[in-house]
């Protein structure tokens, strides 16, 4: 068993005795007793048991089995130990500059490398990830995009940019029902927001005008879109839902007055703006 020891770095554990390890240093082949505070990894649940099995069974040797185990658990913490050190704030805006720059140029590609850059520098910084989902929009990795402005809403629940660059990538990725609910809660935090009225405006004139002017095959292509999102396919779970649906068939009376509940008339719309539920 491989463990990492307080003053002397990697070591091997031989055997262990009167409270004691005995250990041999990696580094220079050198043999010591140590006390179990003085391990600062690599002391697992493996090498609980194999102390219990040596108390019990003084026969009992180690094997090398666990030492993959800790190489892999030793790299991991070097490569978390470089990424926390990798970080700097001060170099974290001298990238997201650069990228600043190459947007203004529109060389994307180069903003996207800026950008990312500066996300290894400064992870926790929402404006950098919104910066970098601005880019990758422009070289069309929307999928990327979204991941980035998820993690910036993650950062900052109340950062309405992200909340209006989020609507705008769902518009892009054809998720007009998410884009509807983005520009709501940017709205929400902030009443007066030109982007996200504007956003929503369009959004809410594609839902209502633009199916007008698709095709049959467009329209299913949408729909079948729109059910494979696992919040349309809880909405369609729902049995209120299911009842109001019906109800609209057989007993429109019965449905309007269901849509006087605040929850079933946004889910309704929800199902409208996937392309789910047909109108007119």
């Amino acid at each position: 068993m491989k463990v990492i020891i307080k003053g002397f770095g990697p070591a091997k554990i031989l055997h262990f005795d009167d409270e004691k390890y005995k250990v041999k240093i990696i580094h220079n082949g050198s043999t010591r007793h140590v006390e179990p505070h003085q391990i600062i990894s690599g002391s697992s649940k493996a090498e609980r048991k194999k102390q219990t099995q040596r108390q019990r069974h003084p026969a009992y040797e180690d094997s090398d089995d666990s030492d993959d185990e800790y190489d892999e658990e030793y790299e991991k913490t070097q490569r978390e130990e470089a990424r926390l050190a990798y970080q700097d704030d001060d170099k974290a805006e001298e990238a997201k500059q650069d990228g600043n720059t190459h947007f203004r140029n529109k060389n994307f590609g180069k903003a996207v490398n800026s950008y990312e850059e500066a996300v290894k520098r400064a992870p926790k910084n929402a404006t950098i990830r919104n910066n970098l989902a601005a880019a990758l929009c422009k070289i069309m990795d929307f999928n990327g995009a979204k991941r980035e402005i998820e993690v910036a809403i993650d950062l900052d629940e109340k950062y309405v940019k992200a909340w209006a660059r989020k609507g705008d990538i769902e518009v892009l990725m054809k998720e007009n029902h998410k884009a509807m609910e983005s520009y709501k809660k940017g709205l929400y935090l902030d009443p007066s927001n030109a982007t996200c009225k504007e956003g929503l405006r369009k959004v809410t004139a594609m839902i209502n005008y633009g199916s007008a002017n698709m095709t049959e095959e467009e329209r299913k292509e949408r729909a079948a879109h729109g059910m494979a999102d696992p919040q349309i396919q809880a909405i369609l779970q729902d049995p209120v839902i299911n009842q109001v649906l019906r109800d609209f068939q057989e007993n429109p009376n019965a449905a309007n007055q269901a849509m006087m509940d605040p929850s079933v008339r946004a889910k309704i719309e929800k199902l409208i703006a996937a392309g789910v539920l047909q109108t007119g």
